[in-house]
């Protein structure tokens, strides 16, 4: 059972049409039949609201009955581990710790869906060699780390969208900073009607200016300090249970129109921004309504720039939970690899550079060193990306 027959099934208990459970939850009907024909997945937050509805746990609500009890242990002894069947069968087992007693497992609170193997390196059963726990737990999928649930990865996007919020809003007021002292200047002397006198306008401007950058910054700092509680997500130190992946998955999915829609735009606001300066100084209007454009293509780039940055983040909090592109595993690796090469490699260039240079003054030809050598740490890089499997979605 899927998790639209499990709405299917709470919906029809509860006695609910469609249209009902919509109206609850604020979404349209095609959204509940959407998620009930498993052609769309409920977002985080439907999920929640669901559950409170159905009175029944977001474990439940994501992976059913089997998957949930997988999850928590409800009373000591209820549930045998793999280890104690093992045992039962007749298994050998190495504990971590010299432990030998299976019962341990059953002081684990909660377990890894893909088992969470406690055994030393070299442990056996059946008489036949596991192999390490590391390697164990790299076979399965296992990732070091606490385990993220529904309810904290909807408060780590909902932060991450606030975060987007702030840092846009920052930039923006970066990039239109200058735009008062820029418009003021325009109505200054006898071209600008001499409406403003210089002093006035540039005290004036300035003082904006000022005012808007530090609006700036704190908005930077209260973003990251917000945000900040989450760097275990960055670092990947954490791991999520097939349902939350699907769910997350189909939020990406339904973004991803959002996303391809507001970078089009963005970039059409940039392209266009200097059109209207363009057109105002070839037909020759005043001074004062070309020195106003400047503003105007300012805020257009200003707004292009901010969606760039909202929507970024957004798919990269996205990014960041599925453990995609720069986040993956792999990838993290491989970057490290690089450094480390690069911090050897690059020196040591430099070095054959110069040596080469002085002694055979050769300047004007030992500048071909630089390309040669970046052709050839490109090269490099990307046969260790090829052995680390850099297939980085």
């Amino acid at each position: 059972m899927d998790i639209g027959e499990r709405i299917i099934k709470h919906r029809k208990k509860n006695g609910w049409s469609q249209e009902e459970l919509a109206e609850r939850l604020g979404v349209s009907r095609q959204s509940v039949s959407k998620w009930e024909s498993g052609t769309s997945v409920p977002d985080i937050n439907r999920i929640l609201e669901m559950s409170e509805l159905f009175e029944v746990t977001t474990d439940y609500l994501l992976k059913g009955d089997f998957d949930a009890r997988i999850n928590t242990l409800e009373t000591e002894g209820k549930e045998k581990s793999d280890f104690q069947t093992a045992e039962a069968q007749g298994s050998s087992v190495s504990w971590e710790a010299g432990a030998q007693d299976p019962s341990i497992s059953q002081k684990t609170e909660r377990q890894d869906p893909a088992i969470f193997w406690q055994m030393t390196d070299g442990g056996t059963t059946d008489g036949g060699t596991i192999g390490s726990a590391d390697e164990k737990r790299e076979e399965v999928g296992f990732t070091a780390g606490k385990q993220m649930a529904a309810e904290e990865i909807n408060r780590f996007m909902e932060m991450t969208a606030e975060f987007g919020r702030k840092v846009s809003l920052g930039v923006m007021l970066c990039i239109l900073s200058p735009a008062i002292l820029i418009g003021a200047c325009g109505f200054t002397g006898k071209e600008g009607g001499e409406i403003l006198s210089e002093r006035v306008a540039v005290l004036f401007g300035l003082l904006c200016l000022f005012i808007m950058v530090a609006s700036a910054v704190m908005l930077f700092i209260k973003g990251s300090i917000m945000i900040k509680q989450y760097e275990y997500v960055k670092n990947g130190e954490f791991f999520l249970d097939a349902a939350s992946v699907k769910v997350i998955e189909g939020v990406l999915a339904d973004f991803a129109p959002q996303f391809s829609n507001g970078i089009a735009k963005g970039v059409a606001l940039c392209i266009l921004s200097p059109v209207p300066l363009i057109v105002t100084s070839l037909i020759g209007f005043s001074q004062p309504l070309v020195v106003l454009m400047v503003p105007v293509l300012l805020l257009m780039v200003a707004v292009g720039v901010s969606l760039f940055i909202r929507l970024g983040i957004m798919k990269e909090g996205f990014l960041q939970l599925l453990k995609r592109n720069e986040y993956d595993v792999t990838y993290q690796e491989n970057v490290k690899r690089e450094e480390k090469l690069g911090s050897i490699y690059w020196p040591a260039v430099t070095a054959i550079y110069l040596l080469w240079s002085f002694l055979s003054n050769d300047w004007h030809i030992s500048w071909i060193i630089w390309p040669v050598a970046g052709c050839i740490f490109a090269a490099v890089s990307n046969a260790l990306k090829n052995k680390g499997n850099g297939d980085f979605r």
